[in-house]
């Protein structure tokens, strides 16, 4: 049986009966992290959205059956993440993360296109003065 719970900013589910309140840092072995933080936002992003900002903090379901692009936050907090999600393996070209002005990506002064199907995960990580760190998983 999973009960699930929360606390200390994660979601968790207990593997065995009974309910504790013991997050799973002190109860290890039967506590389980599911989603990391629990109040992180999934939202799923699609050709409608073209040229709306992305939102710092925040986990996009890309979907990207036809092209678009959107731009990341022109004045995000030292170490903003945003995530995209690669739920219905359709990165194949379709999508362009914009850069804002005077912003770079892993160093360079360009856009960045999603096009491949082999990364389920790409986060953007904000690092002062204006680089955005892009990694793929």
């Amino acid at each position: 049986m999973f009960i699930a719970g929360s606390g200390g900013g994660l979601t968790y589910r207990r593997q065995t009966n009974g309910t504790s309140a013991t997050p799973p840092d002190q109860d290890a072995a039967n506590w389980q992290v599911v989603v990391s933080p629990a109040t992180r936002p999934v939202v799923t992003s699609t050709h409608a959205d073209n040229g709306v900002p992305l939102t710092a903090g925040t986990d996009y379901k890309l979907r990207a059956q036809s092209a678009y692009s959107r731009p990341l936050p022109a004045a995000p907090a030292d170490g903003a993440e945003i995530v995209f999600i690669n739920s219905h393996n359709e990165w194949g070209g379709n999508f362009t993360l914009t850069r804002p002005t005077g912003h770079t990506l892993n160093g360079v002064a360009d856009n960045l296109l999603f096009n491949t199907n082999s990364a389920r995960v790409v986060r953007a990580k904000f690092v002062e003065p204006s680089n955005w760190v892009v990694t793929a998983q």
